[in-house]
């Protein structure tokens, strides 16, 4: 196969389905590896307290995703992520509670 457009997908997941961990290796070292325009489109949701992105990557993968919300005061959970072609994800995020 065509290492530039090769890696390995690990996921450990429960019985139920839900991914616990997931790492993803790719074949050749970042520097080497030729970077496509990804096409993300993002949704946001209210979740109660929180706010829950949702992203779709319509184009080519998408290496090292970073979400910032810098003037809202809060973080996104298990940021920074690479997003594959065709896949959705889910991520919250978590306002900062102030006393």
């Amino acid at each position: 196969r065509d290492r530039e457009q090769s890696f390995l997908l690990c996921e450990f997941c429960q019985s139920d389905g839900t991914v616990l961990s997931r790492n993803i290796h790719y074949l050749l070292l970042y520097k080497n590896t030729p970077h496509f325009k990804a096409e993300i489109e993002c949704e946001v949701i209210s979740d109660g307290d929180n706010l829950k992105i949702v992203l779709h990557n319509y184009g080519a993968l998408a290496r090292d995703v970073y979400l910032t919300a810098s003037t809202l005061g809060g973080f996104f959970e298990d940021n920074f992520f690479d997003l594959l072609p065709g896949e959705k994800m889910e991520k919250r995020f978590l306002p900062l509670i102030s006393k």
